[in-house]
């Protein structure tokens, strides 16, 4: 034990990790309000107002041109009779051209959407912002295709995302359920959905240096 405490290297190793710790702590949020600074994340990740912990969803964003080619994440209806097509903090990468109900450019916004009965419909528009509902990770698309019995009202989407560390840059997506052809459940397991390391910034100081 008195050689760990006297060691040069051992100095500098616990040197190190005492100030990532200095860094984390002070990053972390001490507030359930999303419009603080602490909780202004990059685009497709969120920080826990409840934990501190910091989720990373954008390994499950499909782009095109990758090799080998991405394509987009499917979903099996079930019993709804039709499967769906989704992306996860960006537009499909399937043709929505003909998707019903939606014009011009924001059918370019599409990122999630079935086919029945010959129709291909929205059921939600792009989002970058998963947040938390109680202590659920969730990520939601609007601005769908129209309701049927409520054409003032559009389609839409929750997903409900969950940790599942067998599932590396992955994604299992189930269909849960809808109500009223309007809204549509998902559920996500993916790793993505579990806690990560947020990158810091240690200034001036050179990790290498401390070590």
């Amino acid at each position: 034990m008195r050689f760990w405490l006297t060691s040069p290297r051992a100095s500098s190793l616990f040197l190190f990790f005492a100030l990532v710790l200095q860094v984390s702590a002070a990053d972390t949020p001490t507030t359930d309000d999303p419009d603080t600074p602490e909780n202004h994340d990059p685009p497709c990740t969120v920080t826990s107002p409840h934990s501190g912990n910091f989720f990373d969803l954008r390994p499950l964003t499909r782009t095109p041109g990758k090799t080998p080619l991405h394509t987009d994440w499917l979903a099996k209806g079930l019993d709804y009779n039709s499967n769906f097509t989704i992306n996860i903090c960006a537009p499909v990468l399937a043709d929505t051209s003909d998707v019903e109900g939606i014009e011009g450019e924001a059918r370019k916004n599409v990122s999630a959407f079935y086919d029945k009965d010959g129709e291909r419909y929205s059921i939600g528009s792009v989002s970058t912002n998963p947040h938390f509902r109680g202590r659920k990770l969730v990520i939601e698309y609007t601005n769908g295709s129209p309701c049927p019995d409520a054409p003032k009202l559009q389609k839409s989407t929750l997903m409900s995302l969950m940790c599942d560390r067998e599932m590396f840059q992955k994604a299992s997506i189930s269909f849960v359920g809808q109500a009223n052809d309007c809204a549509y459940f998902f559920e996500v397991r993916t790793a993505s959905a579990c806690p990560t390391f947020k990158a810091q910034t240690l200034g001036p100081i050179s990790v290498f240096g401390i070590m």
